[in-house]
């Protein structure tokens, strides 16, 4: 494992974080914890009618394809109304409920009902197929499941992250690490340390005062950017001692730099120190400088850089001091003394997992769950051979395998706390509050994606977070790191910008041949994902109304972006806000390159899967799996249709009835963005492939964002899909961690 992830687990926060990532890559599959939603009353999986009582109320509208013999997409009013569809019947009342306040149903070329009596229809499911009742207030619980293959990888992961965090060797010689910020760049006085490429020979000096005098193991991390890439390039990377004097420096230790060597390496040799500051240098000195590829498939220039990651300084190797160099947090007492008995050694152990376990479980600990997992630590440090960190890791790691780690538990308030709530804090309709402790969870997740920290669990637990809520809000929104961590995680899963660096783009058949791949470095795809997270993350902290996410009238980026973008005026390589000219063709998220990259295929656009991506991700209207069999867009694009535009194809490709259905809901969406190509560049014509092989050219075709709204009516896609997504309430899914369901729909509405 490297340095980096070493460092990340030797804090309690990033500990707890990580072990539900680890727990899944040892799994090698992604689990899914789906909530369950559980009503009081499970009958309605079976409720039945008569079918004259549906008759009355959807035959002018529905049963011309689903009544009177009709079953049109598998699905009969008669064989719901008589409980055929068995345990599913309440699901395909549920679908039917969702496709009338969509208003994805009837079909915009039917009888469409009036407002008045869709309304009539939904109130008539949610109390009379529901049985849903206003006055009690059922938000569902969320019931999650463990296998017992996945606990097993549960703890099996508990114990990598324990092993790589507890120091279970014990305490040894004391490690200090200096970042790169701590080299100056030639000399003592130089500049701060930064990459330099294969041009000339360049100095990296550290100088320093190191705390206690004696011998020490030094080690300098250094690395190639680019060496991914084969070429002539390479150089010496040497180590230098200064001697306190003025005499001449000493080499102490030295490294080959090229493709064909070395691309990182730790330069590491032993030194003594005394009263006066260490001075050591890092000499980089090209001895060949030709960029020129030796790859087939990258044939262009591909300098390297050079630079220094760290210096770590292990010591002194000839004292007798020792301190735990992994896991301070968690062992925060420090080691125990040598002559420390069972008493003193069990008083450590409870100090230790009971601030570990109430970090862990949101929570404090109660006695009898701290009394088992000390006697656990005390058994396992009493094994021969074992000692005190042994006895830690064991019941840390139960700790991460436990349910309360595992599952947000929430508790209601308690009854006392209830009646003594002030009068002028906000109170809810949507049943029993839940207590302090669990808000704070609540909020800890949503804003940083992690558990909460000790002030915000210190104020939860004295039962005035509620009074105290906005000064904590925006405490935690003031942690920019944990903020941008939060964010990035939550937009990285949301909007799919983790995805931004692996996909796979043929950058000069989506330009047809008129460009090459530097057109799209590295450098864009991140400025790209950091647009988007920048974006939501402003508007947490400036407190912004959400709609913004899909009009705003400002982006966030830097030079390489906004000249890929075609926008002026913008210098440097620092992410900032930028207002956007009023004739841009650029408004929120929508246009943002990360979301219209990550919703295309590798070579052309996908209106397909930009309309999924809308109806899934912010209209919260997922459309079901494609049918068994279903012939590619590729296949369609042959004959007559070899010149078509993506627009003809998708219309003859709708005209196959199972594609019909799905197709006009995502469609029409996905159009509206077809003026973005694959790579997010604006244009307004899809350009044709030039002829080669024997190939006849393509011709360019105008791109025609117009289309048949699933609504019913023409009109102009890429400006009413952002009206159309601006009023919509995805953020009830985002906020809570579950999408609308029957249950759920009097939970919702008071806020809505």
């Amino acid at each position: 494992m490297n340095y980096y992830l070493m460092k990340v687990f030797r804090s309690v926060d990033s500990i707890l974080i990580s072990a539900f990532l680890l727990a899944v890559i040892g799994a090698s599959a992604w689990v899914l914890f789906s909530p369950l939603p559980v009503s009081g009353d499970e009958k309605t999986d079976r409720v039945t009618f008569d079918t004259n009582v549906l008759r009355a109320r959807f035959e002018n509208h529905c049963f011309g394809c689903h009544g009177d013999g009709g079953e049109e997409g598998g699905f009969s009013f008669e064989q719901l109304a008589a409980g055929d569809y068995g345990d599913q019947t309440i699901r395909k009342w549920e679908a039917v409920w969702q496709n009338i306040r969509a208003e994805t149903m009837p079909p915009s070329d039917e009888d469409r009902p009036s407002v008045t009596t869709r309304s009539e229809w939904v109130d008539w499911i949610q109390s009379d197929v529901f049985r849903l009742d206003a006055t009690q207030i059922d938000p569902g619980r969320a019931v999650l499941h463990i296998s017992p293959v996945l606990f097993e990888k549960y703890l099996s992961a508990a114990d990598k992250i324990v092993g790589d965090a507890i120091q279970t060797s014990g305490p040894s010689w004391p490690e200090t690490r200096f970042w790169s910020d701590h080299f100056r760049m030639d000399s003592p006085e130089g500049p701060k340390a930064h990459e330099v490429k294969f041009n000339d020979t360049r100095q990296f000096h550290f100088q320093k005062k190191i705390d206690r005098s004696g011998k020490y193991d030094v080690a300098v991390k250094w690395s190639l950017d680019g060496a991914w890439t084969n070429t002539d390039q390479a150089a010496e990377i040497t180590l230098w001692l200064y001697p306190s004097d003025d005499d001449e420096p000493t080499e102490i230790a030295r490294h080959l730099a090229g493709f064909n060597e070395k691309t990182s390496g730790v330069l590491s040799a032993s030194v003594a120190v005394g009263d006066q500051p260490m001075h050591l240098s890092v000499k980089f000195h090209p001895t060949s400088k030709d960029t020129t590829s030796k790859q087939l498939d990258n044939p262009g220039p591909a300098p390297y850089s050079f630079r220094v990651e760290y210096i770590n300084f292990v010591g002194p190797t000839d004292g007798d001091v020792r301190k735990y160099n992994r896991g301070q947090k968690i062992l925060f007492n420090g080691p125990p003394p040598s002559d420390a008995d069972e008493a003193a050694l069990d008083a450590m152990t409870g100090e230790v997992i009971g601030r570990f376990a109430t970090r862990a479980f949101r929570r404090p600990i109660d006695d009898a769950t701290l009394a088992r997992l000390c006697q656990i630590a005390r058994e396992t440090r009493q094994i021969p051979g074992n000692r005190y960190e042994h006895g830690i890791a064991a019941a840390i790691k139960l700790v991460l395998a436990s349910p309360r780690f595992l599952f947000r538990i929430e508790k209601e308030m308690p009854a006392a706390q209830l009646a003594a709530m002030p009068s002028h804090l906000p109170t809810s309709a949507l049943g029993e509050p839940i207590d302090d402790l669990s808000l704070a969870t609540r909020i800890s997740y949503f804003l940083w994606g992690g558990p909460p920290d000790d002030d915000l669990l210190s104020v939860a637990q004295d039962g005035k977070l509620r009074e105290n809520l906005d000064q904590q809000i925006d405490r935690m929104i003031d942690q920019e790191w944990r903020l941008r961590v939060g964010v990035g995680n939550f937009v990285g899963q949301w909007l799919k910008t983790r995805d931004v660096h692996s996909i796979p783009v043929d950058v000069r058949r989506v330009l047809a041949f008129r460009g090459d791949d530097k057109m799209f470095p590295w450098q864009v795809r991140e400025a790209m994902k950091q647009e988007t997270e920048t974006m939501f993350r402003y508007l947490i902290e400036e407190n912004r109304p959400i709609h913004e996410l899909l009009n705003a009238d400002y982006s966030f980026m830097n030079e390489s972006l906004a000249k890929f973008y075609g926008i002026a005026g913008v210098q440097g390589d620092k992410i900032r806000k930028v207002d956007l000219p009023p004739d841009s063709h650029r408004r929120g998220i929508l246009t943002h390159g990360s979301v219209l990259l990550v919703t295309s295929n590798p070579t052309r656009t996908s209106p397909v899967k930009r309309g999924l991506f809308i109806l899934e991700n912010l209209l919260g209207t997922p459309a079901p799996p494609a049918p068994p069999n279903v012939p590619s867009l590729e296949e369609s694009q042959s004959g007559d249709m070899k010149n078509a535009s993506l627009r003809q194809v998708l219309e003859q490709h709708r005209r196959d009835p199972a594609c019909a259905s799905c197709h006009a809901r995502m469609d029409p969406l996905g159009l509206a963005l077809e003026h973005y190509n694959a790579i997010g560049q604006y244009r307004e014509m899809e350009w044709g492939m030039p002829g080669w092989r024997g190939r006849d050219p393509e011709p360019d075709k105008p791109i025609d964002p117009k289309g048949v709204r699933i609504f019913g009516g023409r009109h102009r896609a890429d400006e009413a899909v952002l009206r159309l997504c601006a009023q919509r309430r995805e953020h009830e899914t985002l906020a809570t961690g579950r999408r609308r369901c029957r249950f759920q729909v009097q939970s919702f509405n008071p806020i809505a």
